[in-house]
C-alpha cells in the first residue's frame, strides 16, 4: 500500500475533520521548541559512586584505607570516630573501641592484616635476595621499620594493638612526610648545583664564561613573571574563582567556593584539594616548556604554599581544613590584606646554603656529630679536628667521649650555649701540643 492510498483510506473512514487534525499534528512535529531557562531546571540526579580516597604516599596506604573503610561500616565505631577529638585519636583512645565492633567487621580486618603481613614478607624476601646478589649487607632495622604499623608477632588476628599502631604510625609518618620531601628537594638542589660547578671545571675559559652568562640569563628569565598572590588570600582565591571556575570575581562567595573545590564532598579540604588551588598561581612562574623553569622547584613551591595555608587555617591541627575553618579564615584581616609571597628568592637562598652533596655520617663516634655542625667555638675548629684525629689514631676516642659517648651527647651538646665542662677545658690544653706534634711530623 502506497502513502497516497493510506491517506485516501483514512479520509474515507474518519472524514475531513479527522484528516485535518492529523495534518495539524504532523505540522507540530516540525515546530521550534519553546525556550526554557536551563538555570531553573534541576538536572537529573545521578547515582555516582563515592570518589576514592586520595593516596597518602605511605607504603601501607592501601592497608590503611581498607581498614578505615571497613571500620566506618560499623555504626558504633563510625559514631565514635566522628565524635572523638584528634588528640584523643593520637593517644590511642579510639583504638579501644575495636572491642565493640561487629564480628563481621573483625573477621574482615583479620583477613586484611594477614594480606598485609604476607605482602611485607614478600617484599622483604625480594629485597634480601637483591642485596644478596649485590653483595650488600641487610639493614635489619630498616626492614623491621616496615612492620611498625602492625603487630607482626601476631600475624593472624587484628587486635586493639594493631589499630593503635596503625593510627600512631600513620599520624607520625604523615607529620614527617613533608619534612622528608623538603629534605629530598634540598638534596636535589644541592646536587644539581654541585654538578653544574663540576661541569664548569671541565670547560676552558671561553666556554665557561659562556656557560655562566647563559646561567645568569636563565635566572633573570625565571625571575621575570607576574606578581604571585599570597596563598590562601582573597586575591589568590578570586583568581581561581574567575579563571578556573569561570565566575564573576565581584560575586565571590567563600561558601560556594568551598563547595566547588571540595571535590569528594566530605566537607573538608584535604592536602591534595588545597594544593590543586595553587596551580593557577604556580603557572605564573613555572612552564614545563621553558628551559629556565624547574618542575621540581614548582612542586616544592606547591608544598610550601599548602603548608602555609594549613598553618594559618587548620586550627585544630588535624591536617584537614573544615568548612567552618575556611569560612572563619576568610573573615580575618590577613585574608584581605596579606603580606607578599616570594618564591624565587626562597629558591635562590636554598641553592646558596651548600653547593656540595651532603656527606653521610661515617659513624666513628656519635658524640662528634655535634662537632661537624661547626655550631660552637669556630676559632678552635681546626684544632679540634687535629686533636680528634690524634686521639683516634691512639685509640683514646672512647675514653674521651665517656665510654658510650654520654659526655659528648648530654654534657656538652645540651649545654652548647653554656660554659664548657672541665673535661673539655683540660682537652683544650692539649690542643697546642697536638699542633706541635703535627708540625714536627
Amino acid at each position: 500500500i502506497n502513502d497516497s492510498g493510506d491517506v485516501l483510506v483514512l479520509s474515507q473512514m474518519w472524514g475531513p475533520s479527522h484528516f485535518c487534525l492529523i495534518l495539524c499534528l504532523w505540522a507540530c512535529l516540525d515546530a521550534l521548541p519553546v525556550a526554557v531557562d536551563k538555570t531553573k531546571v534541576s538536572p537529573p540526579v545521578e547515582d555516582l559512586e563515592p570518589p576514592e580516597s586520595v593516596d597518602t604516599g605511605l607504603h601501607y596506604d592501601r592497608y590503611l584505607r581498607e581498614v578505615i573503610d571497613f571500620l566506618e561500616k560499623d555504626p558504633h565505631f563510625r559514631e565514635k570516630l566522628h565524635n572523638t577529638d584528634m588528640e584523643d585519636i593520637k593517644q590511642g583512645k579510639l583504638a579501644k573501641e575495636l572491642d565493640f565492633v561487629s564480628h563481621h567487621v573483625r573477621t574482615k580486618l583479620d583477613e586484611l592484616k594477614r594480606q598485609e603481613v604476607n605482602r611485607l614478607r614478600t617484599l622483604i624476601k625480594v629485597k634480601q635476595d637483591m642485596n644478596g646478589e649485590k653483595g650488600m649487607t641487610v639493614d635489619h632495622k630498616a626492614l623491621l621499620k616496615q612492620f611498625e604499623h602492625l603487630n607482626h608477632m601476631n600475624p593472624y588476628t587484628f587486635e586493639v594493638e594493631d589499630l593503635d599502631r596503625l593510627i600512631k604510625s600513620a599520624t607520625n609518618d604523615l607529620e614527617n612526610f613533608d619534612k622528608e620531601r623538603h629534605e629530598d628537594f634540598k638534596r636535589y638542589e644541592m646536587t644539581k648545583e654541585h654538578e653544574r660547578k663540576e661541569h664548569l671545571k671541565t670547560l676552558d675559559e671561553e666556554a665557561r664564561q659562556k656557560e655562566e652568562e647563559h646561567y645568569e640569563e636563565m635566572k633573570k628569565k625565571h625571575a621575570d613573571h607576574p606578581k604571585i598572590n599570597h596563598p590562601g588570600s582573597q586575591d589568590q582565591l578570586k583568581e581561581v574563582w574567575e579563571e578556573a571556575d569561570g565566575l564573576d570575581p565581584n560575586e565571590f562567595d567563600p561558601k560556594t567556593f568551598f563547595n566547588l573545590h571540595d571535590t569528594n564532598g566530605d566537607g573538608y579540604f584535604d592536602e591534595q584539594e588545597l594544593e590543586a588551588l595553587f596551580t593557577k598561581e604556580l603557572e605564573k612562574v613555572y612552564d614545563p616548556t621553558h628551559e629556565e623553569d624547574d618542575m621540581m622547584e614548582m612542586e616544592e613551591e606547591r608544598l610550601r604554599m599548602r603548608e602555609h595555608v594549613m598553618n594559618e587555617v587548620d586550627t585544630n591541627r588535624d591536617r584537614l581544613v573544615s568548612r567552618d575553618e575556611f569560612i572563619t579564615a576568610t573573615n580575618r584581616k590577613e585574608f584581605l590584606e596579606p603580606d607578599g609571597w616570594e618564591a624565587v628568592e626562597h629558591m635562590e637562598r636554598l641553592k646558596t646554603q651548600k653547593t656540595e652533596p651532603p656527606v653521610q655520617d661515617k659513624g666513628q663516634c656519635n658524640s662528634f656529630t655535634f662537632f661537624w655542625s661547626k655550631a660552637f667555638c669556630p676559632v678552635i675548629w681546626n684544632k679540634i679536628l687535629i686533636f680528634y684525629h690524634y686521639i683516634s689514631v691512639f685509640g683514646k676516642c672512647s675514653t674521651f667521649c665517656g665510654g658510650n659517648a654520654t659526655w659528648g651527647q648530654s654534657a656538652f651538646v645540651t649545654r652548647s650555649s653554656a660554659r664548657p665542662p672541665r673535661t673539655f677545658l683540660a682537652a683544650q690544653a692539649l690542643l697546642s701540643v697536638c699542633n706541635v706534634f703535627v708540625c714536627c711530623m
